[in-house]
């Protein structure tokens, strides 16, 4: 992981049950910390991928040609030798 030296850094107070949960499911080796910050990337991550799906499938929907081939192509038995070749 990359951090600029110009980003400011944030301190988050978790405790209570929330801590508990998080120390309980965390692996051993991990810090509270760290495991937080894994959690947070990956939901990141998670969301913009999410994201991308929706704006791909607007794309999708405005462009019929892509949509017609993506469809030909999930069609394909990717497990067998092409019947016809396309010249």
């Amino acid at each position: 992981m990359f951090y600029y030296s110009s980003m400011s850094a944030t301190t988050i107070k978790v405790d209570g049950k929330l801590l508990q949960d998080i120390r309980a499911i965390k692996p051993p080796e991990q810090s509270v910390t760290s495991y937080v910050r894994e959690v947070l990337e990956h939901d990141i991550r998670r969301q913009r991928m999410a994201e991308a799906g929706r704006r791909y499938r607007a794309f999708l929907n405005e462009h019929v040609d892509e949509a017609s081939l993506v469809r030909e192509w999930e069609a394909a038995r990717l497990d067998q030798k092409p019947q016809n070749k396309r010249r």
